[in-house]
């Protein structure tokens, strides 16, 4: 049998072994620790600056005194989330004694998120029962919060969710570029360039494409280009979300050009004109292109053209009968 000196040896080791490898993973983590009474909690994010998509190690350490029991799981995540973030993975550390008496209790998770920017991990409470004494007593110590910057994972002047600008009528601007050109050729060359003009503006409203039509011309392109056929899926998904983001906006007026995916489908929720059908296809559609373009995702083969039957479902099913679309008016 080991002896105490044995075990007390092995205890010693141990918590130097975790204490290094805690020192070498610093420069790329995030940590922090409270305290109360009994019991101190530290929390460890890495890395520090992740990618949308990209694995997020978060590990949960609590130190509890002799006599002192720790409730565990120490976190349970809400519907697969905790906070922003997606629990990949959820892992129950062993607890293990520590040199003090104490014990050591742990958790890990594996989390990710496709939003960018400021995201914050919000405080997580671990709840204790202090049974040093004749009365237990309950308490609990709280995680401070962790505020992490996710980095795109696309490269400057990549495909991304390009600021909106709506539907031109190109051919209206063409005339009125020709009447400013005309005008300084005379009298004549006025009434002939007005009687062309006139001429003109009476097709281009003629042919004012509703918004529906307007989406469905620009996917049918999209797929005559051989985007797929030259490895450009990024750029396929990006212009079929594209094409879909601005059709909304013309239909329903949903003016959010740099929403992120969770922002817009908020927006999205908020328009009663929109069904939980339409909001799962807008979802369903969006959620894939984020995987592909900022996660760097494979999709299957047969993504794409469920991409592409999904948009045109979803404008098929949006559509309004061309009398109540009010920009067909001329």
């Amino acid at each position: 049998m080991m002896s105490t000196t044995h075990i007390a040896v092995g205890i010693v080791l141990a918590s130097a072994a975790m204490g290094s490898m805690a020192r070498a993973s610093d420069e790329n983590a995030t940590t922090v620790s409270a305290t109360r009474g009994p019991v101190t909690i530290t929390a460890t994010m890495s890395p520090k600056s992740p990618f949308a998509g990209e694995h997020i190690t978060l590990t949960i350490d609590v130190h509890a005194a002799a006599g002192v029991h720790v409730q565990t799981p120490l976190i349970t995540p809400t519907d697969g989330m905790i906070g922003h973030f997606n629990v990949l993975a959820d892992e129950q550390l062993p607890d293990l004694p520590h040199a003090d008496g104490g014990r050591h209790f742990g958790q890990r998770f594996t989390l990710d998120t496709f939003q960018t920017g400021d995201i914050l991990l919000p405080a997580l409470d671990v709840h204790f029962s202090d049974e040093r004494g004749e009365m237990p007593i309950a308490g609990s110590v709280a995680v401070p919060s962790i505020d992490l910057m996710v980095q795109s994972s696309l490269e400057p002047g990549e495909a991304d969710l390009r600021p909106m600008h709506g539907f031109h009528d190109v051919q209206a601007e063409m005339v009125f570029s020709w009447w400013w050109m005309l005008v300084p050729v005379g009298l004549a060359g006025g009434a002939l360039g007005l009687w062309f003009w006139m001429r003109r503006g009476s097709v281009a409203a003629a042919i004012v494409l509703t918004p529906a039509q307007q989406a469905r011309r620009e996917l049918a392109r999209v797929e005559a280009q051989g985007l797929l056929e030259r490895g450009a899926t990024d750029e396929y998904f990006a212009r079929v979300t594209d094409i879909v983001r601005r059709y909304l906006e013309a239909r329903f007026g949903l003016h959010a050009p740099r929403a992120t995916t969770a922002e817009f489908l908020r927006i999205a929720k908020s328009n009663d004109e929109l069904d939980a059908d339409h909001r799962a296809q807008l979802q369903h559609l969006l959620t894939l292109a984020d995987l592909v373009k900022f996660a760097r995702h494979e999709p299957p083969a047969e993504a794409p053209a469920q991409a592409m039957h999904t948009a045109l479902a979803f404008v098929d099913d949006t559509d309004l009968p061309e009398p109540e679309f009010a920009g067909g008016a001329a």
